[in-house]
């Protein structure tokens, strides 16, 4: 590309000087019969001398530069624009930290997600060993208990039934007594159902469920971690920046290019 430009200017050089020379007036020089005096007459001249320069031409041209690669850089997360680090024109390497989405949310989100995979890595572990002693002395402790509140209830629940065949109470206060038997007898079958499993430690479904949760938690913290590193955009090649679409303050959504 330098070659022919260097060419071009040449030839156009040369024709400037072809033109200049032949469209140059003429004039016409008529010749004197020689004379004694003309032939003893001196003509002054003028000389030069002639040595090797270089010739300085300047030639004026517009165009436009088209890059090999052109990227529009968007954000992966939405959310409020924190800091923007690049100005149109600034000359950027690849990975370098062009701006900053805010990390409040994204950084929850991830202390969210720690905490649920915690709790049940911990019922695993719990599952794992097995009940201790004095969980298991708790619940059979919680057995008795909500065995006598059951049978204290189906007590008065028979004699309120004795009361109102005699008409001496409403049928809503009879009513309210078969609830409390029911509420009662419920609790005591939960409370002796979590003993046997103590007693003979968790089944395979169980422990298969809670495997399941805890990989769909062991995702999620992942997912977390990820987005929480999304808030930080990097150029993806190295390049300058041909312009800017948002400023500090603005809302980033992930359709929308940066620069």
């Amino acid at each position: 590309m330098k070659k022919a430009l260097i060419l071009i200017v040449l030839l156009i050089f040369i024709g400037l000087a072809f033109y200049l020379t032949e469209m140059s007036p003429k004039k016409e020089i008529k010749a004197n019969p020689p004379t004694a005096q003309n032939r003893n007459k001196q003509i002054p001249v003028e000389t030069i001398s002639l040595h090797l320069g270089s010739i300085d031409r300047r030639l004026h041209l517009t165009g436009t530069i088209i890059s090999e690669a052109r990227v529009d850089v968007l954000s992966k997360v939405s959310g409020i624009l924190e800091k923007i680090q690049v100005e149109q024109g600034d000359r950027i390497k690849a990975n370098q930290v062009i701006a900053m989405v805010e990390r409040e949310e994204k950084e929850a989100h991830l202390q969210e997600a720690q905490a649920a995979l915690d709790v049940l890595r911990a019922r695993w572990a719990q599952m794992e060993t097995g009940a201790r002693p004095e969980e298991i002395t708790q619940s059979e402790q919680l057995v008795r208990q909500t065995k006598a509140s059951w049978e204290t209830s189906l007590d008065n629940y028979m004699r309120l039934k004795n009361l109102k065949e005699r008409d001496f109470i409403s049928q809503q206060r009879l009513d309210e007594a078969m609830l409390q038997v029911t509420i009662s007898e419920a609790e005591y079958r939960s409370a002796k159902e979590k003993l046997t499993l103590l007693r003979k430690g968790a089944r395979q479904e169980d422990r298969d469920a809670l495997l399941a949760q805890i990989r769909q938690a062991e995702a999620a913290l992942r997912l977390a971690q990820i987005h929480l590193k999304n808030t930080t955009i990097r150029a993806p090649i190295s390049g300058i920046i041909s312009k800017r679409f948002l400023d500090q303050g603005a809302f980033v959504s992930t359709t929308a290019p940066i620069v």
